[in-house]
């Protein structure tokens, strides 16, 4: 079986996360988590409303900058699914300012980064750490000031139909749209990021500039970069911000459209024994808030306990039980409630034994508290598997951007790796026995359960289907992301 959590790891930098308390023990007796704090950590708010956040440092030679925006992905309406997506694919393609994102990406050896989720979009590049400045300049310029083209449009529009089709065949995908559709009423959660054909054929360059002009605004973004041009990136955030003069008050777009959690989610039904072909099922619990900050900090130790690659009891049991298959949990921390998932697909599978396995294992944490031995243990993989997850500059800069889109930029596991933070607070203060309480008060109720049969369309499902372009690739929370 595989586990689909994104795993690329700069060795070099775990190297030193994982040598580094060994060193300040010796040299300066500090806490191990102090150790990682010689890195550049400077955040802030430019008069124009636009946050920012600028870790420096790192092993990698590289920049990842980042522009995070708090949209709807169907639009202010509700009526354009799939919109937030088109404009993001168009923006870095357009040439109003001379070059395209997408030029200095392929000119200068980087990557271009789009993600776009329910009520947050990013757009994003990868640079060696030299070009950070010029990158972070590009970003500023035409994510926040975007102005679309027709040349743009058009290829925003071929990408789409492409990640369209390509997304039609990972289960995963399938999976995460339709629970938060079961899960959720109205707003952004209710319905999916890539729209259908019909959405992207009936879309027009006026209302996709419109819905920009609406959500790219400085007041609705935060800047986030990491990697060894940070102060690069500072430096071009600072005087991009002095340059543009100051605003009283800021600027500010529409409210983000609220997503109503279900009181009673429908039923699905499964079939009993193998289902023959690539099938998949995934469940869903509602949990705590992002505001509840101790709750949401015990969900994600629970999520790892349970659903971690390497030490997670589901991932364990469905392992043994169904090799042919692929898994992905995770606690979904969102600003109103948070979901804790947990989907299944692959190659003959039994789905009804899979469920079984999954909710066997989040009784067994609701029925009994972990020993004081077995939490340490637990405890212990949880933060290294955090460290893990951030040990990129382009994983780490995703983490400072996902917590802002959901309405709490103090708040993200960077902390760990800083030795500082209200989530390295939260992760201190877990016990046994408040990681009971929260496992009885979220995964005792019945969980929403989608379930994909085995498709025999013009498009198949494909286990171990690999991302293309552009296609939004895991993060740490949320299909981290999906």
């Amino acid at each position: 079986m595989q586990h689909t959590r994104r795993a690329t790891v700069a060795a070099l930098l775990l190297v030193l996360i994982a040598a580094a308390p060994q060193a300040s023990r010796a040299a300066t007796a500090v806490q191990p988590a102090q150790s990682f704090a010689a890195a550049t950590d400077t955040a802030g708010q430019r008069t124009d409303g636009l946050t920012y956040r600028v870790i420096g440092g790192g092993a990698s030679p590289t920049e990842a900058v980042e522009i995070w925006l708090r949209c709807p992905a169907n639009g202010y309406d509700g009526q354009h699914p799939g919109i937030a997506r088109l404009a993001a694919l168009s923006i870095v393609e357009s040439k109003a300012h001379g070059f395209s994102i997408r030029d200095i990406a392929r000119d200068n050896g980087g990557a271009v980064a789009i993600q776009v989720f329910p009520a947050a979009t990013e757009i994003g590049i990868v640079v060696p750490a030299y070009l950070a400045g010029a990158a972070q300049e590009a970003l500023l310029s035409d994510v926040l000031h975007p102005q679309l083209d027709d040349a743009a449009f058009k290829d925003g529009k071929l990408r789409l139909a492409e990640e369209l089709a390509i997304a039609a065949t990972q289960p995963d995908n399938q999976l995460g749209e339709r629970l938060f559709g079961v899960m959720f009423s109205g707003g952004p959660y209710s319905s999916s990021t890539y729209g259908s054909a019909t959405d992207i054929a009936s879309a027009t360059i006026g209302e996709t500039q419109s819905f920009a002009s609406q959500a790219y605004l400085p007041s609705n973004a935060i800047a986030a970069s990491a990697g060894l041009g940070g102060s690069d990136a500072l430096g071009e955030i600072v005087t991009s911000g002095s340059s543009a003069g100051a605003t009283s008050p800021a600027p500010s777009g529409p409210r983000l459209p609220a997503s109503t959690l279900r009181t009673t989610f429908a039923p699905a039904t499964l079939p009993s024994g193998v289902t023959h072909g690539v099938s998949a099922v995934a469940l869903g619990w509602p949990g705590p808030a992002i505001s509840d900050e101790r709750a949401a900090t015990a969900m994600d130790f629970l999520s790892d306990y349970l659903m971690s690659e390497t030490t997670g009891t589901v991932t364990k049991a469905l392992t043994a039980a169904q090799p042919n298959s692929q898994f992905d949990g995770q606690f979904i921390t969102l600003e109103n409630p948070g979901i804790m998932f947990a989907g299944i697909w692959g190659e003959d599978l039994d789905r009804q034994a899979a469920v079984d396995m999954i909710r066997a294992a989040a009784k067994r944490v609701v029925d009994a508290q972990l020993s004081d031995a077995e939490f340490a243990r637990a405890e212990l993989a949880y933060r290294t598997h955090l460290l893990h997850d951030m040990s990129t500059p382009q994983s780490l800069a995703d983490n400072l951007g996902w917590y802002f889109a959901q309405g709490a930029a103090a708040y993200t596991p960077a902390a760990l790796m800083l030795g500082n933070g209200d989530y390295l607070s939260s992760a201190d203060s877990l016990t046994p026995a408040y990681v009971h309480d929260i496992a009885r008060r979220y995964l005792t109720a019945e969980p929403a359960m989608v379930t994909l049969p085995e498709t025999n369309g013009s498009v198949a499902f494909r286990a171990g289907m690999t991302e293309g372009a552009d296609v939004s690739r895991p993060i740490q929370r949320f299909f981290k992301g999906l």
